[in-house]
């Protein structure tokens, strides 16, 4: 059994009580994981085409509306997309 099906084993087996602390705890790791990559990609510039474009289009007259983006967390997605 690999490590991922144990804890996976021991998670299914876990009372509510616990189940209920650690969906709480995982949701928070979860978070902070998600602004640790954010941070990671604005200081690696990755962001820096988005923002400038969205700046472009807003001193332009053009605001539009944002896609559906969210973190992986809200939307049950690895790539975070609706």
């Amino acid at each position: 059994m690999s490590d991922l099906e144990e804890l996976e084993h021991k998670i299914q087996n876990l009372p509510v009580e616990e189940l209920s602390k650690f969906r709480a705890w995982f949701i928070e790791f979860d978070h902070l994981l998600w602004d640790k990559q954010i941070e990671a990609d604005s200081k690696a510039g990755k962001l820096r085409g988005l923002v400038s474009e969205a700046l472009a289009d807003y001193q332009a007259g053009k605001p539009r509306q944002s896609p559906a983006v969210s973190s992986p967390h809200e939307t049950g997605h690895s790539d975070g997309v609706r």
